[in-house]
């Protein structure tokens, strides 16, 4: 799934989390900070692959005979998000056993690094 990161957005998601930071707004605090311009905030970033995540669950549980949820969940950042960039966002099952599902999630650059890492554990309801 493509997503493109754009300011608008990330000045809602600054709004709501509280978090004024000018790095995620401001390209020359942002560059005067070491960076290439302002980037998005790593909760932004987790809290879209966990709507993927969520997505895909929906999906995933249609037609079965129980539902499967989502019991505990590790982020990791590898890079950081430039705003204005579209990004790749993958989810693969890593492994899968009767009572447990391990889900990689991955936020991609457009060149194939990986920014962020999402790894969910899945039990049923």
């Amino acid at each position: 799934m493509r997503y493109f990161v754009n300011l608008e957005t990330i000045k809602m998601f600054a709004d709501v989390a509280g978090d004024p930071n000018p790095i995620h707004q401001n390209e020359a605090v942002a560059k005067e900070m070491g960076l290439q311009g302002p980037i998005a905030h790593g909760m932004f970033v987790y809290s879209y692959l966990l709507q993927c995540l969520d997505a895909w669950l929906i999906e995933f549980n249609k037609d079965k005979s129980h539902c499967w949820g989502v019991v505990e969940t590790k982020c990791r950042f590898h890079q950081y998000v430039l705003i204005g960039e579209e990004y790749e966002a993958s989810l693969e099952i890593a492994d899968q056993k009767e009572d447990q599902i391990k889900i990689n999630l991955n936020f991609n650059n457009l060149k194939g690094e990986r920014l962020t890492n999402v790894v969910a554990i899945l039990k049923h309801r």
